[in-house]
């Protein structure tokens, strides 16, 4: 009995070391350090925004500067055959309106900083905030949409007094019932039928109420554009061996009036439909900015208080930021060391987005074009750092910078590209036209900020997440903001600490 009750005693030993040993390991398994999956800590680090492309070496032209914005220019430093260094100022904008803007955004931070007590009073402010932008919105597209009635009435009496030119020349000259004649004949009918389309629309936005015409404003501009066309036929058809002596030459510079005046008619109406995008595109950001920050306060006074202030102060930042980086662009500076070969403005005269400025030749006999992608071409501004290495010259990389970025968009296997020009920094030996050049746009940079790897985040609802691991080795799921995207890391904004760690894939 003795032994059977010492074998009893050892097996219920054995179970319960069975028992802990199990709960043990069941215990370990339920860790996420423990379950083998890869984590790395959140440390500072430095996010490099890049973008790589193939380009070709071509021959260096001149190079026509204009600003990124239009505004009053208020001084040149330099003058024509003048000798300039990269990075020298060329010009400069007038940015006293810039500066109030800048102060005044400045103030608006204290506000803000002012006001974490008081989030019903920030609510009350930001609402008459909206009201007032939408009121403005409403205002500014109104008075472009006037300009834009304008202009197609200018458009209609322009392209109708050319079709009445066109005909009294096809009664006077083209009756002969030869191939001139049927071509001419053909030409004025379809000036006809485009004036009519223009008459149509022209009734329809003097007519309605509506205060979206860009669809017209599109239809007119391809209508003008027709009649370019046609002009520019009936002008060949007054050149041929047949017409040439026939038609007199006050005739001939009748045609070319004509196709002045169209031309400016259908600039006109370019000029409307760009000016009619930049005012929505501008209306939208500013409703949305402020309509992003109702939410956030509405979110707060809902006691979803985490980060409202935070963010809002973030925003101002940005908006300072932006101003900031305006009253830079404000200068023009030298993309490249060369000589100035033409000055085409005056100091007080007004500069408008893009337009030509200043023509620089460049000092280094050669330039690399590059073609890139829509989606990229945002990122990139002219004084951007490149690296460069040749496939013909291996084991070596030089530097240039983005000196030219082309706004005339083009397609290539129906993809919408734009071309961008880089020069090197040194000349280069044994460099040949026709080569191909490996690019490295460095498009961006921060340094010393929070840093997550790409393999770290899953996205739900276009919110990022990671998977923290926690002290007891369990790991929780937790939103992130992030900022700049490098190649294989983002900048944390918001939502992890330094030293926090975050797993970075499967086990």
């Amino acid at each position: 009995m003795h032994f059977f009750k010492n074998k009893r005693f050892l097996i219920i030993i054995i179970l319960i070391i069975i028992l802990i040993i199990g709960g043990f390991v069941f215990y370990r398994s339920s860790k996420g350090e423990e379950k083998g999956f890869p984590f790395e800590e959140i440390k500072k680090g430095t996010v490099v925004e890049e973008i790589s492309e193939s380009g070709i070496v071509e021959n260096s032209e001149k190079l026509d500067l204009g600003f990124d914005s239009a505004g009053r220019i208020e001084k040149i430093y330099v003058r024509e055959e003048e000798d300039v260094l990269r990075g020298q100022e060329l010009a400069k904008l007038d940015t006293t309106q810039l500066e109030i803007q800048l102060e005044e955004a400045k103030a608006g931070l204290k506000v803000i900083k002012a006001q974490q007590e008081n989030t019903e009073v920030s609510l009350s402010n930001a609402k008459k905030d909206l009201e007032n932008a939408q009121r403005i919105a409403k205002e500014n597209l109104k008075i472009e949409n006037k300009r834009a009635i304008d202009a197609i009435e200018d458009s209609y009496l322009k392209s109708y007094n050319v079709f009445n030119v066109i005909n009294d020349l096809k009664e006077k000259y083209f009756e002969r019932g030869d191939w001139e004649s049927i071509t001419m004949s053909d030409e004025k009918n379809n000036i006809e039928k485009m004036v009519k389309e223009i008459s149509n629309h022209r009734n329809y936005t003097i007519d309605s109420s509506t205060d979206d015409i860009e669809e017209s404003l599109l239809i007119i501009q391809k209508s003008l554009l027709k009649i370019k066309k046609s002009l520019e036929e009936i002008r060949k058809i007054a050149d041929t061996s047949g017409y040439q002596k026939i038609i007199s030459d006050a005739d001939k510079s009748l045609i070319d009036n004509q196709q002045v005046i169209i031309n400016t008619a259908y600039n006109s109406i370019v000029e409307c439909l760009s000016r009619i995008s930049s005012v929505k595109a501008t209306n939208k950001a500013n409703i949305d900015k402020i309509q992003a920050q109702i939410k956030e306060i509405e979110s707060q006074l809902k006691g979803n208080s985490n980060g409202l202030y935070a963010t809002k102060t973030e925003q101002a930042q940005v908006q300072i930021s932006l101003l900031e980086n305006k009253i830079i662009q404000s200068v023009l500076k030298s993309p490249a060391d060369g000589k100035i070969i033409k000055i085409y403005k005056k100091e007080g005269e007004v500069a408008q987005f893009g337009e030509k400025i200043i023509s620089l030749l460049y000092s280094k006999p050669f330039e690399i074009k590059v073609d890139i992608y829509e989606e990229d071409v945002g990122k990139i501004k002219v004084g951007n750092p490149v690296k460069i290495t040749f496939p013909a010259l291996p084991n070596k990389e030089y530097s240039g910078t983005v000196v030219f970025i082309n706004p005339i968009e083009k397609v290539i296997n129906n993809v919408v590209y734009y071309e961008v020009k880089i020069v090197p920094n040194e000349n280069i030996k044994n460099i040949k036209t026709g080569m191909t050049a490996d690019v490295v746009i460095i498009t961006n940079e921060r340094k010393d900020v929070l840093v997550v790897p790409k393999e770290a985040i899953h996205k739900k609802d276009d919110k990022k997440f990671v998977n923290v691991l926690k002290d007891d080795g369990t790991f929780e799921e937790r939103e992130i903001k992030v900022g700049l995207e490098g190649d294989d890391v983002w900048e944390v904004i918001s939502g992890l600490k330094e030293g926090e760690k975050v797993i970075t894939g499967k086990k």
